[in-house]
């Protein structure tokens, strides 16, 4: 059932090989109000035929709930296509932002089993002084963070991580909150895998990038010439 006299945009996002056959990642598209998935799936057929031997075993949720052919899009929804998640082995994930102190070796029994041989550790430290910076020193550290779209965009990382290094087996990627002093640990990042040569340094190199990029954390530093906030240069764009 439709409502061809009103219509509302949604947001439509494409995972794994649908990103290919569609050659985007996310689309913005009008429906006719109380539009259906089974609609939209005629709709985008239209828009782009290479789907329709796919989209018999591709899974649709509305605003990440999980949807049928019957289930009524609501106005400026989020729809996500997928294909079924792989099965398998089901590789270990650690993703944790608080206010807790950090268990590095609780971190690492998360990531490793009998037939690990290497993990990758990369820990952010408070530092003092910065070399670049003459006659900065820095007291302290506070690090906020919006949480659920911290927690998203973490996940998110991990993703990108495992679609690069498919043979990366344990990921962790740990955000400390509240105030911290020189030498302190407020940041970890780890991968594990078999083999040291199967892009665990890579891959943590990778993930600490990708968390000062896409993940809304911030931090205020009070040191010897006042308190400030700490502003990065990057700016996420649609793709992030």
């Amino acid at each position: 059932m439709v409502d061809s006299d009103k219509e509302t945009q949604v947001t439509i996002l494409f995972f794994a090989y649908l990103r290919e056959v569609v050659g985007m990642k996310v689309l913005k598209k009008n429906l006719p109000n109380r539009s259906d998935i089974k609609y939209l799936k005629n709709a985008l057929l239209k828009d782009y035929p290479l789907l329709k031997d796919r989209l018999p075993n591709i899974i649709f949720t509305i605003n990440r709930q999980f949807a049928d052919d019957s289930t009524i899009i609501p106005p400026g929804a989020e729809i996500a296509l997928f294909p079924p998640v792989s099965g398998g082995e089901k590789k270990p994930t650690f993703i944790h932002i608080s206010d807790s102190k950090i268990d590095i070796n609780e971190i690492i029994s998360k990531l490793t089993d009998l037939e690990i041989g290497g993990i990758c550790i990369f820990l952010g430290v408070v530092r003092e002084s910065d070399p670049e910076q003459v006659e900065h020193e820095t007291q302290s550290l506070e690090y906020q963070a919006y949480i659920p779209m911290a927690e998203e965009k973490m996940a998110q990382i991990v993703d990108e991580i495992r679609t690069k290094w498919v043979d990366i087996y344990g990921i962790a990627i740990v955000q400390k909150l509240g105030i911290f002093h020189p030498g302190e640990i407020s940041t970890i990042v780890s991968c594990s895998s078999c083999h040291r040569d199967q892009g665990i340094f890579e891959a943590c190199h990778y993930a600490i990038d990708r968390l000062k990029q896409i993940v809304p954390v911030w931090k205020k530093e009070t040191g010897m010439d006042g308190i400030a906030w700490i502003e990065g240069e990057y700016f996420p764009g649609k793709g992030d």
